[in-house]
């Protein structure tokens, strides 16, 4: 128990300690080191046509090629004077790519920010200019199309999916400007700024950047060969200091991410939580997800312990272990074939082996090796009270059985008839899955239904317990941020009927002192200790 509540402690203190260095981290991120007072001498200081005036006026321009490099004779697609910084904009503008190679070719959109009151042909030329260039083009698989599997038609013309890529071009073009405009010591200019600040005579031009944060997968639209023009949709908005420096941190860690298998998908479901957002609202998505990691580490220990400790199955549901552990295969192969996020795949995963160490408890099962290599299975014997327990818990199965498979087939049948799908393991699965989650709760009543029969709920690991309960208030706020399926967003609340149902029973079913908590420890026992060490 001691080694419980160490643990616990050292968890607490590492996520504290983690919360305080994270929010002193978000400060300076928003708050830099800056000059003050009349030491300009030794600082890099915006433009003075920039900084003497409150809402600047600047000249925008967009320019096309089929190269990387610009040149005088490159096609402007673009142009507006009177920018204003601090305004949101927005225009849709024609490409024309009937010169561009379909199989490997490129299109580089390449902009400047120029003095208002220029007029030159060429950008270049400007007496200050910002610029930045974005890539349209990109090699990528297609996204996987769906169809109604009974239409014959169809299926004869589909074919085997591959994973050949082919060109897709972006349909967007975010930029930014930040529009604070501070005065920097020579020495300590924020690392975020190196590769984007132009300097001229200590005095930098306005900090013009791709707004990659705007960017998604579903931006990138499949080019067909006999596609001639397209249309890119161009959008600007101003960033803050604290929000541009976060956005380069967080493109520096999808890199190292992307090292560790992480897909472009998953940054999209990042990217959609911490668009748009000010520190407040970060600070609080920060803080939760501190909690809910915190929780979890504290709920998985406890659950283990209980279960480490646990000596018989006396009130627990076995058919409900079995059940949790084909369910949670069905879900993650579900959430594999959706191209969820690895945010919600990888705890899912860690959730099968959990359950899977459960059940083998369970069952008492003991596996040994014979010759090294050869197993031997071995299962204990029951006792009395667990054989009770499986009594109710057949009876418990035999009344859900009744309810719950004509649900499944209904449901199955109008998924087959009315829904699209990418294939027949997808329909399997996606009708597996669905059917968990519409149903998968009613497989958690059989141990209600112990609990009433055996007029207890002594059996049940309670610390474990409301860690879970408590992280299921979250997830449910959470499932309208993190990008997941519909199902698994609605599955999210599920749990909650059951929670209530569970601390009901836990009130008017009385808890004598020989209780058990989750490391198998009464309060009889600790009390016959304490008098014997006395």
């Amino acid at each position: 128990m001691l080694k419980g509540k160490l643990f616990t402690f050292l968890t607490l203190a590492i996520s504290i300690i983690y919360l305080g260095k994270t929010i002193y981290h978000f400060y300076h991120l928003y708050h830099p080191t800056t000059c003050k007072g009349s030491n300009n001498g030794n600082c890099y200081r915006p433009i003075k046509e920039i900084i003497n005036n409150n809402d600047p006026l600047i000249q925008v321009r967009i320019y096309q090629t089929f190269t990387k490099t610009f040149d005088t004779n490159s096609d402007e697609i673009f142009r507006k004077n009177d920018f204003h910084i601090n305004d949101d904009f927005h225009e849709n503008v024609k490409l024309d790519i009937s010169h561009l190679n379909k199989i490997n070719g490129i299109v580089y959109l390449h902009l400047f920010v120029l003095p208002n009151y220029y007029s030159g042909k060429s950008p270049l030329h400007a007496k200050w200019k910002s610029y930045t260039n974005l890539k349209l083009t990109e090699m990528k698989i297609p996204i996987d199309e769906t169809s109604n599997l009974l239409e014959s038609s169809i299926n004869k013309q589909k074919t085997k999916s591959t994973v050949k890529k082919v060109m897709h071009i972006l349909d967007i073009f975010p930029f930014a400007i930040v529009n604070e405009f501070l005065s920097y010591p020579l020495d300590g200019v924020p690392f975020e700024f190196y590769n984007v600040m132009s300097v001229i005579d200590k005095e930098y031009t306005p900090i013009v950047v791709l707004d990659e944060m705007m960017i998604r997968e579903s931006n990138f639209l499949k080019l067909e060969k006999e596609n001639m023009t397209t249309t890119v949709r161009i959008e600007y908005h101003p960033l803050s200091v604290g929000s541009f420096r976060m956005q380069i941190n967080m493109m520096q860690s999808f890199i190292h991410l992307k090292d560790l298998g992480f897909q472009e998908k998953d940054f999209d479901d990042i990217k959609n939580m911490f668009t748009n957002i000010n520190i407040y609202y970060l600070l609080v998505i920060v803080i939760v997800c501190t909690v809910h990691i915190t929780v979890d580490i504290l709920s998985f220990k406890n659950d283990i312990s209980f279960w480490r400790n646990k000596k018989d199955m006396k009130g627990m549901s076995t058919k409900v272990l079995i059940w949790n552990c084909f369910s949670d295969s069905i879900i993650l192969l579900y959430l594999i074939d959706e191209k969820a996020s690895l945010l919600i795949i990888i705890p899912s995963g860690i959730r099968i082996f959990i359950e899977l160490w459960k059940l083998k408890k369970a069952a008492k099962v003991s596996i040994q090796f014979k010759y090294i290599i050869i197993p031997q299975i071995s299962f204990g014997q029951k006792s009395k009270q667990e054989i009770e327990t499986d009594k109710y818990d057949s009876e418990a199965m035999k009344y859900l059985y009744a309810i719950v498979t004509p649900l499944l087939i209904i449901g199955t049948i109008y998924s087959l008839v009315y829904l699209p799908h990418k294939s027949w393991y997808s329909f399997i699965i996606n009708s597996l899955a669905n059917a968990i989650y519409g149903f998968g709760f009613c497989f958690m009543f059989p141990q209600l239904f112990l609990n009433y029969r055996l007029k207890s709920v002594a059996h049940l690991p309670w610390r474990a317990f409301m860690y879970k309960a408590f992280n299921t208030v979250i997830d449910d706020v959470f499932s309208f941020i993190i990008k997941m399926p519909m199902s698994t967003r609605i599955g999210c609340f599920r749990d909650d009927i059951v929670f209530v149902i569970y601390l009901y029973q836990r009130y008017i079913y009385p808890v004598d002192k020989t209780r058990v908590d989750e490391y198998s420890v009464s309060e009889e026992t600790e009390s016959i200790k304490e008098k014997k060490v006395q």
